[in-house]
């Protein structure tokens, strides 16, 4: 499969090969790849191969690859940085072998190879979740309402938590939070010390891994609006009015990190029909710059804050719910996330 992939991206006067039983001295690499340009260059590189590959698993696996001595042919050419193969990659793994320099691929397309000589980059996205992933007892996504209250904890407070004080915080059950962070703890967002305290939260990780699995729009009830004048009408009415909303979206990643000019105001509100009337809005079939929207929970309106007369939600909360809205949002997201890490 690996062999082919390349295959497949190079140009015909390329050639790929894979010794699948490569002579080693201190790691038993699964295979080399090795890669000769159109001029007879060639470079190889050790792979790799786990069913499955956690961040966790990344630092010792790099260690070992590293120590690794092998005894190459003569015309196997300069060696490139270590390609680490599995069904599938996750995004945070991913970075973090980007990060180190290293090479990738998974069955779902994700492939990053990077060779000096011959020079050779390539690079494709795949899946951004796991399609085989096992159905256990453990939390194995982020999607629910109460993982929600546990990451946006875990985002918005310092460490170190123990697993009863962030259930209480979060206000949900230990057991939750102890399933939560064994989770956590696998994708490398948390560390936790001997007595299993979280001692270290990865916010900014943390925030792009929640947002692959909890979506603003189905989250959440919408309702949207068309103000024909310029927004800052709604905005000033919003500072006269009560602390029942926290605004969200690009308004308040704007209010931190400016990106672009927002057009798009996003307002979570407590009483959806109440403030819709307090801001004199209008609702539209299909063109809007105004959303209201109506949470399951009091989430969105919890560890909210103040800047000009304006309440805006967390900065945990901005950036995920940004990474499911319109336009340029999943870029005024990273920007944020850059900028603030929440």
């Amino acid at each position: 499969m690996l062999e082919r992939t390349v295959r497949e991206r190079l140009p015909k006067a390329w050639r790929v090969s894979t010794d699948l039983a490569p002579r080693a001295t201190g790691w038993g690499a699964d295979a080399v790849l090795t890669v000769a340009g159109p001029d007879g260059t060639r470079a190889s590189c050790l792979v790799e191969a786990r069913l499955s590959l956690e961040p966790r698993m990344i630092a010792s696996s790099l260690k070992r690859i590293n120590q690794a001595s092998l005894d190459l042919p003569p015309n196997a050419g300069q060696r490139g940085a270590p390609l680490f193969v599995s069904r599938f990659v996750s995004r945070g793994v991913r970075d973090r072998l980007a990060d180190e320099g290293c090479n990738y691929a998974d069955a779902t397309g994700n492939l990053r190879l990077e060779l000096p000589a011959p020079a050779v980059f390539l690079f494709s996205e795949g899946a951004k979740t796991n399609p085989w992933r096992e159905e256990t007892r453990g939390v194995r996504s982020l999607r629910g309402r109460k993982t929600a209250r546990i990451v946006r904890a875990l985002c918005d407070l310092a460490p170190p938590f123990g697993v009863r004080e962030l259930a209480d915080v979060a206000s949900v059950a230990p057991g939750t939070v102890s399933r939560t962070a064994e989770l956590l703890d696998q994708e490398a967002l948390i560390e936790r010390n001997g007595t299993g305290r979280i001692v270290r939260v990865s916010r900014s990780e943390l925030v792009r891994r929640w947002s692959l699995d909890f979506r603003f729009q189905k989250q959440n009830e919408i309702v949207r609006y068309l103000e024909p004048r310029e927004l800052t009408v709604v905005l000033d009415k919003l500072r006269d009015h009560g602390t029942d909303y926290a605004i969200t979206g690009s308004y308040a990643a704007n209010a931190v990190a400016p990106y672009a000019d927002p057009r798009l105001l996003v307002v979570y509100a407590e009483d959806v029909p109440a403030l819709e009337a307090a801001l004199s809005l209008r609702r539209a079939e299909r063109s809007s710059n105004v959303w209201l929207a109506s949470a399951p929970d009091d989430l969105p309106l919890t560890r909210t804050w103040i800047k000009d007369g304006l309440r805006y939600a967390a900065l945990s909360q901005v950036g995920c719910d940004l990474m499911d809205m319109p336009g340029r949002s999943a870029e005024e997201a990273e920007a944020l996330l850059r900028h603030a890490d929440v």
